[in-house]
């Protein structure tokens, strides 16, 4: 599994882009802030910490905006976090 360390919090589903109908989205779960030391000064300072994992998945109709995009995930997005925990899980056998 992927760990990924950011300076900033992630969103849960990032649309990256659309064509033809399928957008290619990057997923994050197990979001959580963790204290790290900075190599530079010794200090700690707090980063984010996830898995993620860039799917793609079928948009089911045309929606008129962006928001609307998103509000149509947000309301799967367990169903699309489940995707992408299992393709991460089973990488060797299932592209995306």
């Amino acid at each position: 599994m992927t760990t990924v360390h950011s300076n900033t919090q992630p969103e849960v589903i990032a649309i990256d882009k659309i064509e033809n109908g399928i957008a290619r989205l990057l997923v994050r779960w197990n979001i959580r802030q963790v204290s790290v030391p900075d190599p530079m000064t010794g200090e700690t300072r707090e980063e984010w910490q996830y898995s993620e994992r860039v799917i793609k998945w079928t948009i089911p109709q045309k929606y008129d905006t962006l928001a609307d995009l998103q509000e149509y995930l947000e309301g799967i997005q367990n169903e699309i976090i489940n995707w992408a925990e299992a393709t991460e899980m089973n990488s060797t056998t299932i592209e995306t």
